[in-house]
């Protein structure tokens, strides 16, 4: 299990940490995960199963209410400063991107987050969360993004 994955109950301090390692210039940075958006927080049991059953660990998978994600990347835009802004001006479709999943969690829609270290894996949960109806299913490496479905 990698050190900074929160578990659920923790309230994913991720998204509140500024020393975080998922946080580039100040803001949350998914590296080396998989982002979807799935229809609510009711179905992320059968999404984490279903990702189980294919030997992804509970603990490296979380189900990220609407009602958390959102606010907690809208806080995280306006709490950045000069130099983050100029920043932000050149990773534009990175905040655009981003901004679409903020947009399906404020329309009742929860984010899945899975740990993806390796292009095999990614491969493997992008083919199991669009089997289970995920829609956005995009890997975050450290450099790019890769839209999985």
């Amino acid at each position: 299990m990698s050190d900074r994955m929160p578990q659920e109950q923790d309230q994913h301090p991720e998204m509140d940490v500024v020393d975080d390692p998922d946080r580039q210039f100040g803001q949350f940075y998914p590296e080396e995960d998989v982002l979807a958006v799935i229809q609510d927080e009711g179905r992320g049991a059968s999404v984490r199963r279903a990702l189980e059953q294919v030997g992804i660990p509970s603990e490296e998978i979380r189900i990220v209410p609407g009602a958390e994600f959102a606010p907690a990347m809208t806080g995280m835009r306006e709490d950045r400063g000069l130099v983050e802004k100029v920043i932000s001006f050149h990773t534009r479709e990175l905040d655009e991107l981003m901004d679409r999943y903020v947009d399906h969690a404020e329309q009742g829609r929860a984010i899945v987050v899975v740990r993806a270290e390796d292009d095999e894996r990614t491969d493997l949960i992008g083919r199991v969360l669009a089997e289970q109806g995920a829609e956005m299913v995009h890997h975050y490496g450290k450099y790019s993004v890769r839209r999985l479905n």
